[in-house]
């Protein structure tokens, strides 16, 4: 679970840098990631939810942290218009919605999967917290879910949309004024309390 919280939260970074000409499907993990990446950057819910294994009773909770990469995304785009690029680091790491080292998409190009049988493991220190582990299911791999790192679901479900509406509220303020970095960190912090 570890894998798709860290996911969910790279993902607005990972994909702003525009589309991919490439139509990804799910043989590999890789493709999957891109898969992933594309989807949350369109909106598409659809094929979000179809690289994860999970069933339909996690729906609503994977339609709020979708709700969060959004705007997560929406943030990033109007943040390096305004500040440069280099306000994505100026976020800082431990900024939920912020992580440079995979600001560049080029990145799952470089991921490496030791595979056995229908398993993946990532073999590289600088992305297995990302995707430690992934599972093939039908042919085509998935990032698995477990539930149990979402207890009580409503919460995290609730924790989710009020960051996302963080977020979003604090977009306008990246455009007011004398704003900083800093303060925008701190606008968005105070938001979600």
């Amino acid at each position: 679970m570890k894998a798709l919280i860290v996911l969910l939260l790279v993902l607005p970074m990972a994909c702003s840098k525009g589309p991919s000409s490439m139509k990804p499907n799910q043989a590999t993990p890789q493709n999957t990631v891109r898969k992933m990446m594309e989807a949350t950057e369109k909106g598409d819910l659809v094929s979000f939810r179809e690289c994860i294994d999970c069933t339909d009773k996690h729906n609503e909770l994977l339609a709020a942290m979708f709700e969060y990469a959004q705007a997560g995304i929406r943030f990033r785009k109007e943040l390096v218009e305004v500040f440069g690029p280099g306000a994505v680091e100026e976020m800082g790491q431990e900024d939920h919605l912020m992580s440079p080292a995979l600001a560049d998409p080029a990145w799952i190009d470089k991921l490496e999967f030791k595979i056995n049988g229908d398993v993946a493991e990532c073999s590289q220190d600088k992305h297995e917290n990302s995707f430690p582990r992934m599972v093939r299911k039908d042919g085509k791999w998935k990032v698995p879910f477990d539930e149990s790192a979402f207890q009580p679901p409503k919460i995290f479900i609730e924790l989710f949309r009020e960051s996302a509406k963080a977020i979003s509220d604090s977009i306008p303020d990246i455009h007011k004024p004398g704003m900083t970095v800093e303060k925008l960190k701190k606008t968005i912090f105070e938001r979600m309390k």
